[in-house]
């Protein structure tokens, strides 16, 4: 196992400088919730005095030779040993970034937006899903899905992608044809209604954002499985496991959807007299199993009666199981956010794939790793 990273000065210089006798403590983490990749480690102080290092020098880590990380360094710090501790982030950081714009109905197709942000703050980019299929000539319609109107205010270029995604993903239009199904309105940031109560149960992972050699790729999480994947279990690389099954954390089986009334404008500010009750849904059969799990969400003005039906049904659907996580401690081998794996464990009979949703990888004398898995592509259960 062999390690190297190398630090790439911004100028026009264009030095590079060999860290890799100097750096120690690296760690490298990958999720599919939006957070950029991040290499965070520690350089100890060139003995020959010609290391220079600023924030946004970028970082290549390599492990035999196969690029692991790339990325550009936001933070540096050091102390007495005069040790530099640094933190960099891949391009997905970018993503950090707000902009406004519009789309009309069925102008843009998830890919259009990508290309279009892309561009727009010159960020280098692939769409991996793109070529999959062939190129935009050849994409089959699931890929070509198109996007309702929407006004995207003030809003991260991640919500805007994540949002386009979330619509692509769950196959919520018409495939092509410009025409929408129905909209949440409360889901769409920056939209006048927003809700973040509403908003958080529709997070779409089916695609998802990764860097790759510095480019901000879109890509599915299917494309990224393999024909003989690496298997991790009793016989191979596990050296521990963490299976948890809760209905404390998210889990409720009777919601209830409320409305503001009565409000008046007091000293510049909105003041609420009194919440009504517009809809609500429940599930007898768990209510007896587990008892009644409440959750009053209380929603803005400007839902239909479909939409708020809509809401409920989802809602109820994807809160009405137990909440179950994996963490999958294993000795390192190259499989990040996005990637599969085979699972093999007696003791929790299981022999199926799996989906990293969320790695941790150390290097040191050994090279070890946590997963955070899931057996559904739309990370949507565990085992």
């Amino acid at each position: 196992m062999s390690y190297r990273m190398e630090i790439y000065s911004n100028r026009a210089s264009g030095f590079i400088w060999d860290v890799s006798e100097l750096a120690h403590n690296i760690q490298y983490t990958s999720s599919l919730d939006g957070n950029p990749g991040k290499l965070s480690f520690v350089l100890e102080k060139d003995p020959n005095n010609i290391l220079m290092m600023e924030c946004g020098f970028a970082v290549r880590f390599y492990e035999n030779d196969d690029l692991v990380f790339h990325g550009w360094i936001f933070t540096l710090g050091t102390d007495r040993t005069e040790a530099y501790k640094v933190t960099a982030y891949d391009i997905l950081r970018y993503l950090k970034n707000h902009d406004t714009f519009a789309i009309s109905e069925g102008e843009k197709s998830l890919h259009d937006v990508f290309k279009m942000i892309c561009e727009q703050w010159n960020l280098e980019y692939e769409d991996l899903v793109l070529s999959a299929f062939g190129g935009e000539q050849t994409l089959n319609d699931l890929a070509a899905n198109y996007m309702p109107k929407n006004n995207f205010n003030d809003m991260t270029l991640y919500d805007i992608l994540s949002w386009c995604m979330t619509r692509a993903g769950n196959g919520e239009y018409d495939y092509g044809s410009g025409v929408s199904g129905s909209a949440i309105e409360q889901t769409v940031k920056g939209n006048k209604n927003y809700d973040a109560d509403m908003d958080r149960d529709f997070v779409g992972a089916y695609y998802f954002l990764q860097s790759r050699n510095g480019k901000l790729c879109l890509n599915e999480i299917t494309l990224n499985e393999k024909e003989n994947p690496v298997i991790i279990g009793d016989e191979s690389l596990l050296t521990d496991y963490e299976y948890e099954l809760s209905i404390d954390k998210n889990t409720f089986n009777d919601i209830i959807l409320v409305q503001e009334s009565d409000s008046e404008e007091k000293d510049g500010e909105k003041k609420i007299k009194n919440k009504v009750v517009v809809a609500s849904v429940k599930d007898d059969s768990t209510i007896k199993r587990w008892g009644r799990l409440n959750k009053t969400i209380t929603i803005k003005d400007g839902a239909t009666k479909a939409q708020i039906e809509e809401y409920l049904n989802l809602a109820l659907q994807n809160h009405n199981q137990i909440t179950k996580t994996l963490q999958i401690k294993a000795i390192g081998y190259p499989i990040y956010a996005g990637d599969t794996f085979w699972l093999r464990l007696k003791k929790l009979g299981a022999d199926f794939k799996c989906y990293v949703i969320a790695a941790t990888h150390d290097y040191g004398s050994h090279h070890v790793m946590n997963l955070e898995v899931s057996t559904n592509p739309k990370m949507q259960e565990i085992l």
